[in-house]
């Protein structure tokens, strides 16, 4: 994969997840929930927590302590495995992850919305960021760096 193709796969995560949040923030109220089709709902969720919105703090610090492990994590990603490497789960999740850090840094919380169910049965909200951060863990854990 070159270089450019891996940029605009980034930028791509990033502007798609904006959209979406904005989208989601401007014609949904909190909590609301409607129907998309049998086993998905779009509900409007505010995340103060991580992933999952584990260890939702309720302190102004604890948001802060996020924000920084957001960061250390994506210079991480950076240092180590620059954009430029031939593998795509890096960069999905160094997109998914500007994603969820720009809403951290903008809003003070993630916006969550796709709510997948079977029944009543609820796998926990998500946004398009969390998915691609998924998705790019699986090819990681997969590949190990030989998916090119």
């Amino acid at each position: 994969m070159s270089k450019y193709v891996n940029l605009v796969l980034l930028y791509t995560i990033f502007i798609l997840d904006y959209l979406t949040k904005v989208c989601i923030k401007n014609h949904f109220k909190v909590y609301e929930s409607k129907f998309i089709c049998y086993f998905i709902n779009f509900i409007y969720i505010k995340n103060y927590g991580i992933a999952f919105n584990y260890f939702e703090g309720n302190s102004q610090y604890f948001k802060y302590i996020l924000f920084i492990i957001n960061i250390i994590i994506i210079i991480y990603i950076i240092k180590k495995y620059p954009v430029f490497n031939k593998n795509i789960g890096y960069i999905l999740v160094l997109g998914g992850s500007l994603g969820n850090l720009f809403d951290r840094l903008y809003y003070g919380y993630v916006i969550d919305f796709i709510d997948i169910h079977i029944k009543n049965y609820h796998f926990a909200i998500f946004n398009i960021s969390d998915l691609s951060i998924f998705i790019g863990m699986i090819i990681f854990l997969n590949f190990k760096h030989n998916i090119y």
